[in-house]
């Protein structure tokens, strides 16, 4: 395989990596988002290094593909993005209903232990 095909490749798994992604933010999976996020790291930084190592020597067929696939992952993880800010909302919302929801049961207590000592 030469270096523009291993380079499409890599593109085409790292695409595969967002779709694993925004899968796992949608189900609320948020476990597996942080864990798929931290292994791609690395692996995103080297392939667009390499990339633009190889520019210069790839076809302008293979640099439409890889950037067609690239704009597809951004398109991906944008919507990724999304989806997470939307569960952080969302988790954010019933964090603050268990705290009324404790405080409630808290002056709930409070009001048997006072009826009490009347």
């Amino acid at each position: 395989m030469d270096s523009g095909q291993s380079l499409l490749a890599e593109v085409e798994r790292l695409l595969e990596g967002s779709r694993a992604l925004h899968a796992a933010a949608r189900s609320g999976d948020w476990s597996r988002v942080a864990e798929l996020e931290t292994a791609r790291r690395p692996d995103l930084e080297g392939l667009l290094a390499r990339i633009s190592d190889a520019s210069s020597s790839l076809d302008v067929a293979t640099l439409d593909a890889i950037g067609r696939r690239l704009r597809d992952t951004l398109a991906c993880d944008q919507d990724t993005a999304e989806a997470v800010a939307s569960g952080r909302m969302r988790l954010g919302e019933e964090l603050r209903a268990l705290g009324r929801g404790a405080q409630a049961a808290r002056r709930y207590h409070l009001s048997l232990v006072s009826a009490r000592d009347c």
